[in-house]
């Protein structure tokens, strides 16, 4: 037996004795043993050393299609298939092997042949019905995946593929069919958009093949089932995945068509029959229509930012000016619903007469017969994309008259007593939706300095200068992790600049942004629901959060739009409610989610009222706390009661709100509010209602008083929020709204342990008492 020393020293030989193994891969090639040189330890490091022998035995047509067969061709996998996957790991090193791969189309057929067989009827359609496949065996999809990578790490060999599946349409729809699995949906985002960068001489025809194959509509048609039977989640999670990306990727030709096809997912979002297991895939379909008007929003305010010079300098007159909005005003207050949503434009039934959920008259009006549009600015640039925008915006608009009937339907849906996840993912959707004011501001700003902006300011010192050239625009429209917060962004950005431009006292309106998308939920009087949800559910923390994603950033609207302004004081119970409240107070009562939620909008509005930022009133906080004063301390104070903003109007600030300043000032509902729950706490400048300041406070002054010279700092300990799209509330504030009962809370994991299970059980049975009374 072998010592440990000639073990090892027997394994450094088999594995680096270069003459030995040189003479055994020239043998097996000479002999064409192929299975037997794929057993060789050494072969992918001989790859990738670029071995002349092995390049030249590989290259051979014959040899690939052994290769091919081994993987693609098996029932099941061995060794052997493994180690032929292996050799498609090396693309880096296949240089001189896959050209010849990827000119003949007899090989290419082979990998998506295996895909195929497992697919029946299979039609080349572009609008033909596409079935998910039957799944493959996890070796041909990792096979798969490895040889497209390959085939697509040269720019040289894309055309070549795009070119055989034109000609074999039935080979791209089996593709997207299997998107069932990750390899899979990784090597057709890799083919669908990463080749946006790497080849852009093929974005149109790669366009074109998908638009030949159907690819969008296959994509969009998996995003919008709701029958588990058919499409299995997987397909649906693959489907938003792809479209997202594609439209914050802004993929040249292709997101167009995904802009255009936005109606028929929102219809899918507000009006299809989705009960148990099948509420999971909404938030899905809301994912991809909340990126789609992101995009529209932003692109259109950075692009009239852009032109800002050209726009005013063509002097437009006034009356276009009101024509514009009074035309984006009818769309708004149309009360019909468009009963069918189309790619390019809604098509209504008038034999029908009034569309499905609709009220008034039997008339189908026009504006629901033609496509939406805008009187043309006069600006070649800014026309061309309202032209592409307008139709897919406004037909949205008009889809949320959908919205309250179907806030209704989910709350039905849910067991009694509960809110559902229906419901809370629609309320949540509108936090989204009124982010898009975020998105703007954050690109302003990456486009003015070319400096990433930090997502969240509050996130500490150690991230406070984080920021690089590079724009992180897999975020968009994420809700802020804080509830005091406003519209959200930057606040280097001003927030005028994402509704309107303008110079010298001429200004020029956005016709397209999120005050339109606030006009419509004021109109269908959805900040008054969702206010009401605070009576029926006051301990659900998680639920009240996203309601203050919905009400504040509301709120900071009032300043510039007229329509907006004051609505959440004077058309809604709001300040009713929590004078109500605190008729039931007492000192030594413990505060409930409710008032706790109720005390943050009081120091948020006290704060809006004098257009102070987030970021000015931590300052005012940190200033309190670590006894320094900051060097971008604002010169105004942030008031903390309704007092404290009385002093100030009288002592002759301008820049105030004063509208909503004398009107907080005298309601006698908020004025009791702020004497009992806001002045009693005045010497600690809770600015935003959170704990973490009382404690932070009661140390430093603890410090004060044991330190010699009566200086003293205290760290904050703030947590960053996550990097991704998902909903971090989940982890962030505790118990997920539940009641009042210990260890009902819902978590991630059991979320993510639910997914893999809920198709077939009981959606409720499985969350058991999620969001009860």
């Amino acid at each position: 037996m072998l010592g440990q020393g000639g073990m090892s020293q027997a394994l450094y030989w088999s594995i680096y004795d270069q003459s030995e193994a040189e003479t055994s891969i020239d043998q097996l090639i000479a002999t064409d043993s192929l299975e037997k040189l794929l057993e060789v330890k050494t072969l992918t490091f001989e790859l990738r050393s670029q071995s002349d022998i092995l390049i030249e035995y590989f290259s051979k047509p014959a040899t690939l299609k052994k290769l091919l067969r081994i993987v693609f061709n098996v029932k099941e996998s061995n060794e052997i298939t493994e180690r032929a996957i292996e050799v498609f790991s090396c693309a880096e090193n296949l240089k001189d092997i896959m050209p010849n791969l990827v000119a003949s189309h007899e090989l290419l057929q082979l990998p998506f042949e295996a895909l195929t067989r497992n697919i029946s009827k299979l039609t080349t359609g572009a609008t033909d019905p596409l079935l998910p496949g039957d799944l493959c065996k996890q070796f041909i999809y990792n096979g798969f995946n490895k040889l497209i990578h390959a085939i697509l790490f040269s720019p040289k060999r894309v055309l070549p593929l795009v070119e055989f599946l034109k000609s074999n349409i039935g080979y791209m729809r089996a593709w997207i069919a299997h998107t069932v699995n990750s390899c899979v949906t990784n090597s057709l985002k890799e083919f669908l958009i990463d080749t946006m960068e790497t080849c852009p001489e093929a974005c149109k025809s790669i366009a074109e093949l998908a638009m030949s194959s159907g690819a969008i509509y296959a994509l969009v048609a998996f995003l919008t089932s709701s029958d588990k039977s058919v499409i299995p989640f997987e397909c649906v999670t693959s489907a938003s995945s792809i479209l997202s990306q594609i439209l914050y990727k802004r993929v040249p030709y292709l997101y167009e068509v995904i802009i255009d096809r936005v109606p028929v997912i929102a219809e899918y979002v507000l009006s299809s029959h989705l009960h148990g297991p099948s509420l999971l895939r909404l938030p899905q379909a809301n994912d991809v229509m909340i990126c789609a008007l992101s995009s529209i929003v932003t692109t259109l305010a950075l692009k009239y930012h852009e032109l800002s010079q050209t726009i005013l300098d063509a002097k437009i007159p006034e009356e276009v000016h009101k024509k514009r909005m009074a035309e984006a005003l009818g769309y708004i207050e149309e009360v019909h619903v468009p009963k069918q949503a189309s790619c390019s434009k809604a098509k209504a039934d008038s034999k029908k007469g009034t569309a499905s959920g609709a009220t008034g008259t039997n008339s189908v009006p026009s504006s629901l017969v033609t496509e939406p549009k805008l009187t043309p600015l006069g600006v070649k640039e800014i026309d061309e994309l309202e032209a592409i925008f307008a139709p897919p915006f406004f037909r949205v608009i008009q889809l949320f008259n959908l919205l309250p009937e179907r806030l209704n339907y989910m709350m039905n849906m849910a067991p009694s007593g509960t809110l559902g996840i229906g419901c809370f993912d629609m309320i949540k959707m509108i936090g989204r939706l009124l982010a898009i004011t975020a998105d703007i501001r954050d690109q302003l700003y990456f486009k003015r300095t070319g400096i990433n902006p930090v997502q969240e300011w509050i996130a500490g010192e150690a991230n406070a200068n984080a920021s690089n050239n590079l724009f992180d625009f897999s975020r968009y429209a994420c809700l802020s992790n804080f509830a005091h917060a406003g519209a959200g962004g930057i606040f280097d950005t001003p927030f005028v600049d994402t509704i309107q431009i303008g110079s010298d006292g001429s200004v020029v309106p956005f016709v397209i942004t999120t005050s339109n998308i606030i006009l419509k939920l004021i109109n269908l009087k959805i900040p008054a629901f969702i206010i009401t949800l605070f009576k029926r559910f006051p301990e659900h923390s998680n639920l009240h959060f996203v309601i203050s994603r919905v009400l504040l950033p509301l709120v900071e609207f009032v300043n510039y739009n007229p329509k907006i302004s004051m609505h959440i004081f004077k058309e809604t119970t709001l300040l009713k409610d929590m004078h109500e409240v605190s008729s039931d107070y007492t000192v030594f009562k413990r505060r409930d989610s409710k008032l706790s939620y109720y005390i943050t909008f009081a120091r948020a509005f006290l704060r809006m009222s004098v257009k102070l930022s987030d970021e000015a009133a931590m300052e005012e906080k940190r200033k309190y706390v670590s006894n320094n004063a900051s060097a971008t301390l604002t010169t105004i104070s942030c008031p903390q009661t309704v007092p404290a903003l009385a002093t100030l109007l009288t002592e002759g600030y301008t820049d105030l709100d004063t509208e909503m300043c004398n009107f907080l000032i005298n309601n006698e509902a908020f004025k009791e509010f702020s004497k009992l729950h806001l002045e009693p706490e005045e010497s600690i400048p809770k600015t935003f209602g959170d704990a973490r300041l009382s404690s932070d406070y009661a140390e430093a002054t603890r410090q004060a008083s044991t330190a010699a010279g009566g200086a003293y700092d205290t760290t904050f300990s703030w947590t960053s929020g996550a990097d991704n799209n998902s909903d971090f509330l989940y982890s962030n504030f505790g118990n997920f709204a539940t009641s009042d009962k210990e260890n009902t809370g819902f978590s991630l994991s059991g979320l993510s342990a639910a997914v893999t299970d809920v198709e077939g059980d009981d959606i409720y049975a499985q969350f058991g008492n999620m969001w009860s009374n």
